[in-house]
């Protein structure tokens, strides 16, 4: 085999092993995003202050229907679809009165 012919070879597998180096690097960016979507958000200071000053005021309401209230404030500001988890729960045999805003 002529030797330009086998310096073509060799270059045209230097890139195929690249290739499948950059596939390898792309399928681990895609698990590592799609892990990061199965994980809850970290909540900022500010999120876990509007938290903190909810179960406060829930603490301080007379009233079981605005506790419920505030307990499903509690859970949007934690990033909770309410209806997805009243869903869940619901299928658990469970359920609640929805809440009264105080």
């Amino acid at each position: 085999m002529p030797e330009f012919l086998e310096n073509r070879i060799e270059a045209v597998e230097r890139i195929l092993i690249n290739i499948n180096s950059v596939q390898d690097c792309l399928i681990d960016v895609w698990d590592n995003i799609n892990e990061l979507k199965r994980k809850p958000a970290i909540l900022n200071f500010h999120d876990y202050d509007k938290i903190k000053k909810l179960a406060i005021d829930g603490l301080c309401t007379d009233g079981g229907h605005h506790k419920q209230w505030y307990l499903e404030e509690i859970l949007k500001a934690l990033g909770q679809n309410l209806e997805a988890v009243r869903r869940g729960v619901d299928e658990e045999g469970y359920d609640w009165e929805e809440g009264i805003a105080p």
